[in-house]
């Protein structure tokens, strides 16, 4: 219940960004209406293909056989824990 109330007040947190963020820009830097508009869209959007673009980076180094490098202690790319006795 406490995950559903973060996540609520994290998508209105976002959503009064992007509600507010181009009157902000247009008020403090005296931007016309449809320049900040564009301006805070550019860096949405920008934003966007980093994140996605970054967000691929770690794939290979978790599943090395993921991208074709080679695999560990088989082909599905990760190593068997067995138990041991102790």
């Amino acid at each position: 219940m406490l995950t559903i109330l973060a996540l609520s007040v994290y998508n209105g947190a976002l959503g009064c960004y992007a509600f507010y963020g181009p009157k902000a820009a247009r008020d403090i830097f005296h931007l016309p209406a449809q320049k900040a508009d564009l301006l805070f869209g550019g860096v949405t959007g920008g934003c966007l293909l980093l994140g996605q673009g970054l967000e691929v980076l770690p794939l290979p180094v978790q599943r090395p056989g993921f991208c074709g490098g080679k695999a560990r202690g088989g082909s599905r790319g990760f190593e068997e824990i067995t138990p041991t006795a102790v």
